[in-house]
């Protein structure tokens, strides 16, 4: 009886355990409903980002809002960018594959991997790429996870990423990329279509 009492005192003590660390760990988030923003093309949507990163406007026209977080020899990003796609490119999202997103991914980088998903209840396709973007003479090596999914003729892609500095080498900025995806993966799923809930 006795053994059996310490037994589920220690698995007692292991879960408090574990519930303590995650909860040091968590870090807080900052919630940014987008809806009227002149970027979201009518789309309301809402997203979180974790409160040590620094919210910003986008510089481009597609880019809605962005995040960073600076380190002394990198940049961590996250992005959302809402696209409106031409009408003759609209019925083919109806018939879009993985196949397909690979292709669209190439367009961006060196495509690591390409998967299907679920976001808001929504087919979403996930990826990862790597790229050297060369910029006034400068090629930092990048290092992205993508999400997107099609709602309302509106394409929506969320980055989040890594950009090291000229002097990092791949697996540098790799080994950053991977420091930060517990942020990446939280402000995907932070992701909301708040049409989906107004009445």
């Amino acid at each position: 009886m006795f053994q059996t009492n310490q037994s589920f005192i220690k698995r007692l003590l292991a879960l408090i355990f574990i519930c303590s660390s995650f909860s040091a760990n968590a870090q807080e988030l900052i919630r940014i409903d987008l809806t009227g923003h002149p970027k979201a093309k009518g789309l309301a949507v809402a997203v979180k980002h974790p409160s040590d990163w620094i919210a910003k406007e986008g510089e481009r026209p597609n880019i809605v809002k962005k995040f960073v977080k600076n380190y002394p020899d990198s940049i961590a990003m996250m992005s959302l960018q809402i696209m409106n796609l031409p009408i003759e490119a609209r019925s083919e999202m109806k018939s879009f594959t993985v196949r397909d997103w690979k292709e669209v991914l190439s367009e961006v980088g060196t495509v690591i991997s390409a998967s299907k998903t679920k976001l808001e209840m929504e087919d979403a396709y996930v990826g990862d790429v790597s790229m050297r973007m060369e910029r006034m003479g400068i090629s930092p090596f990048q290092r992205h996870r993508i999400v997107s999914l099609y709602y309302k003729d509106r394409w929506v892609w969320l980055w989040c990423g890594v950009v090291g500095n000229p002097n990092m080498s791949s697996a540098q900025v790799e080994a950053r990329f991977q420091a930060v995806q517990t942020q990446c993966q939280q402000f995907f799923n932070s992701f909301v279509l708040l049409d989906r809930y107004i009445r």
